[in-house]
């Protein structure tokens, strides 16, 4: 009965899915549309082909990780898309295999790991392998964190915690947004271990704490790339022009804090960045405002976040149903054709039914806090990662106004996989709870409570 596990079984099934998705996966991807390059795609290309140990590939234009990709694999685009490709299906397929090892019913394992091998072919994740930025490597090691802390969480070895470790460098190397998700991890480790040793009196968790202050330091480290590359300038000027410059009391915050505003800057106003031949950039015009920005720019703009609490908190959030609907067809190449579980998945969620999905996660994650019985690490892997999109969109949001539906991609796919999480976890107690060798083991410890009394 497919309620019990065995290792032979689990490893039958696990060699037996792996192979059938690999290969049905990298067939259908491969070849699905054309390979495509963005304006982005040049900028990556050209920190790519600096020296290895240069200060322009580690603390440049782009987060480190992708050049660097792109560099080992020679600027290949072709080797670029199949590397992409086999990556992406290896991050997959741990997660699957070790949703199919956690959970206790067999059945439910089998199931979940298809649900999320399902999942990792809709259109809004595969679209990335044949695109030359760093969305492929980013959700791929995204999902490879995810299962290697749940592996971590089943068994605090040596080895998995150099694993988290290894895959979280590489996941804040990948995108500057990623690493302020470490910090929040590794600042809620911390505050946790503090209370156990201080409060509860246990001692520490020595390899959790590690993990917690090594996490801190990625972000330490991740954030003087980003200064010394400035590469929140352009995001910046981005962000100014579309949500500043238009609103004359949220322009009087940055005046008041000594940002120049003359006509040069306001004709600014509602532009990106590189419109007009990159003025921004050139304008001598704008040479005063230029000095202002590099040195106060990114501090002045985390104020005002700050003191305007409910933009921060509440102007994201006014698209949250257009925004985890995900629709970025735009992004697709035209010969791109959805594969089934892609087009059931855009039946399934849309603008009527994401209300549905919004309200039935936060039912499933409370009632999991109160649950007793339930599987306690597939648990807390969904509600991390279910929690932690919440700061990581907030983030994603107010880092640029360009393209805001492609920056957020992580944070939805994060409520995305936590959504599917929290029901493989409830399925599973369910069935372990109501299966009939459950309730016979049951009956059999009441009659030893019995005998003892008597």
């Amino acid at each position: 009965m497919l309620c019990k596990k065995s290792n032979h079984q689990v490893n039958l099934i696990a060699v037996v899915i792996i192979v059938l998705y690999a290969v049905i996966t990298f067939n259908f991807i491969y070849g699905n549309g054309e390979i495509l390059e963005y304006p982005d795609s040049r900028s990556y290309y050209e920190v790519a082909a600096s020296p290895l140990f240069s200060g322009k590939l580690w603390a440049g234009d782009r987060a480190p990780l992708t050049p660097l990709f792109f560099k080992i694999l020679n600027r290949n685009p072709f080797a670029i898309s199949i590397s992409q490709i086999i990556i992406s299906i290896i991050a997959w397929s741990f997660l699957a295999v070790i949703i199919l090892t956690t959970t206790r019913s067999l059945l439910v394992g089998t199931i979940g790991a298809l649900a999320i091998l399902a999942y990792s072919v809709t259109d809004n994740i595969i679209i990335w392998n044949n695109m030359l930025l760093s969305e492929s490597l980013g959700l791929s090691l995204l999902v490879a964190l995810i299962g290697s802390w749940i592996l971590y969480l089943q068994k605090k070895t040596i080895m998995n915690s150099f694993l988290v470790v290894i895959i979280s460098l590489a996941f804040a190397m990948t995108r500057d947004t990623n690493a302020y998700m470490l910090a929040m991890i590794g600042c809620v480790i911390i505050i946790i271990e503090v209370l156990r040793r201080f409060i509860v009196g246990k001692p520490f968790k020595r390899s959790f704490l590690v993990i917690g202050v090594f996490y801190l330091a990625v972000f330490i480290l991740s954030v003087s790339s980003q200064n010394a590359g400035k590469r929140w300038v352009f995001p910046f000027y981005n962000v100014l022009s579309k949500r500043i410059l238009p609103y004359p009391e949220r322009r009087e915050f940055f005046q008041d804090r000594g940002m120049p505003i003359d006509d040069a800057l306001l004709n600014r106003s509602g532009k990106w960045a590189l419109n007009d031949e990159g003025a921004y950039f050139n304008d001598p015009e704008l040479q005063d405002f230029r000095l202002w920005a590099e040195e106060k720019g990114k501090r002045t703009y985390v104020a005002f976040l700050l003191h305007h609490p409910g933009y921060l908190a509440i102007e994201p959030f006014k698209p949250i149903f257009n925004m985890m609907n995900m629709d970025l067809s735009m992004y697709k190449s035209r010969e791109f054709e959805s594969s089934f579980p892609g087009k059931l998945w855009g039946r399934l969620v849309n603008k009527k039914t994401i209300p549905i999905f919004v309200i039935a996660s936060l039912v499933f994650g409370i009632f999991l806090i109160f649950l007793k019985g339930r599987n306690r690490n597939l648990s807390i892997a969904a509600m991390a990662i279910g929690l932690l999109a919440i700061p990581q969109y907030v983030i994603s949001c107010h880092g640029d106004a360009m393209e805001v539906e492609r920056h957020c991609l992580f944070s939805i796919v994060q409520w995305h996989l936590a959504f599917i999480l929290f029901s493989i976890v409830l399925i599973d107690y369910l069935v372990i709870k109501y299966s009939p060798s459950n309730k016979e083991l049951e009956t059999y410890k009441k009659i030893q409570k019995i005998k003892c009394v008597l």
